[in-house]
């Protein structure tokens, strides 16, 4: 058994995605898992499809185990979202490489920015930038610049790149074992339009959806997963809903909310007040300092009452999404070597450790926030009832 781990969104699941899990077939991975994210995602927004459809999808698609990736992670920052991921990757206890994609495709020129982050002259180098008010990735690419050069520093301005290096820097601090490997994105950039040689972003593949041009979009998915996206309606974002649970909060309620500092509750509750839609508020709320897509997961954040400190605790548990075959044979395996309590039942996982209940109950609730995005309502606790995906 030679496993690789995945961590993805699959919002939704690709071309690009498949072709990824064939070139790890392509070395001699014979099984193949993936960290990811549940209902909400890292961007700050409800995925376009529920969790146990794009499950379905990935194993579809040619994953054999999907673990969830918890919402404290999914809907926080690079460092945190790569930080509960790795340690997920990690704690299989069964697996040997973990891969990601890159825009640079390149794992030495990722390692040697990664070193340049890791050094004492780093931090010197941010402060002044910092104090200009520049938002902390602008701040850090400019320094990486100062101690090397621009080709590594432009390493920092694509996402993948970017997290990647968290990916890398994760793995260093838990002092895994884990081989990374990455590969390139196939096809077009992060937030391009169209499609390269039938390969586009799920970004534009989201925004074909929301359009409902859905011939166009499915014709961009892998064939595996074509027709039963084709029964899906995706999940469109409600302001109505969002802004009726962000009216109630306090400038207090805000203030715990994760990566609110500064003062920026006060920026975000004025915004809240005075704004009509969620564009208002994230362009009333966002400055030189605070970048959109920070506003964007903090009011996420404020809406499924995520407070601080969550997304810094270990991850108290491995939660089964979804398996094939293979991925059953991953499983037995886990049984005697997972660093972390295993199960596909939420109920059970609640069980093991206070903060397993605590964690758990965030994941149902936001479940049942994200129905309200859905055509049809369903009860609450949908989430304790969920059994994995069987392929």
């Amino acid at each position: 058994m030679k496993c690789a781990v995945i961590i993805a969104e699959y919002n939704p699941f690709h071309k690009g995605h498949q072709w990824q899990i064939t070139r790890l077939r392509e070395m001699g991975f014979t099984h193949i898992a993936a960290v990811m994210s549940g209902c909400f995602v890292q961007r700050g927004a409800p995925a376009v499809f529920h969790k146990a459809d794009r499950s379905r999808m990935a194993l579809l698609g040619g994953v054999d185990l999907v673990i969830e990736l918890p919402l404290p992670y999914a809907c926080a920052s690079a460092q945190r979202f790569a930080f509960g991921a790795v340690a997920l990757a990690d704690a299989l206890g069964c697996s040997d490489a973990l891969c990601f994609g890159s825009e640079c495709g390149s794992l030495s020129l990722l390692e040697q920015t990664v070193d340049i982050l890791q050094s004492p002259e780093l931090r010197e180098r941010l402060t002044p930038y910092l104090a200009q008010g520049m938002t902390f990735a602008k701040a850090r690419t400019l320094a990486v610049e100062d101690l090397s050069s621009p080709e590594l520093a432009a390493l920092l301005q694509e996402p993948n790149n970017t997290l990647a290096m968290e990916y890398l820097l994760q793995l260093r601090q838990l002092h895994s074992t884990l081989t990374p490997i990455t590969l390139p994105r196939k096809g077009v950039s992060h937030h391009e339009e169209g499609a390269v040689g039938g390969f586009a972003s799920a970004s534009h593949i989201r925004s074909l959806l929301f359009e409902n041009r859905l011939q166009e979009a499915t014709e961009l998915l892998p064939e595996c997963c074509a027709a039963f996206e084709k029964k899906l309606e995706p999940v469109f974002r409600n302001d109505r809903i969002l802004l009726s649970r962000l009216r109630t909060l306090s400038r207090e309620q805000l203030s715990h909310l994760p990566d609110c500092s500064e003062g920026l509750e006060n920026r975000l509750y004025e915004a809240i007040r005075t704004s009509c839609s969620m564009e208002e508020i994230w362009q009333n709320t966002k400055s030189k300092r605070y970048s959109l897509a920070r506003i964007r997961r903090l009011t996420m954040s404020a809406f499924l009452g995520l407070e601080d400190g969550f997304h810094q605790q270990f991850p108290p548990y491995i939660r089964v999404l979804g398996f094939n075959s293979a991925g059953r044979q991953l499983l037995a395996a886990m049984r005697s070597c997972a660093k972390l309590p295993v199960s596909g039942s939420l109920a059970d996982l609640s069980g093991t450790s206070a903060l397993a209940a605590d964690f758990a109950a965030l994941e149902s609730r936001s479940v049942d926030l994200y129905n309200l995005f859905e055509s049809k309502l369903k009860p609450c606790g949908e989430d304790f009832r969920f059994s994995p995906i069987r392929i």
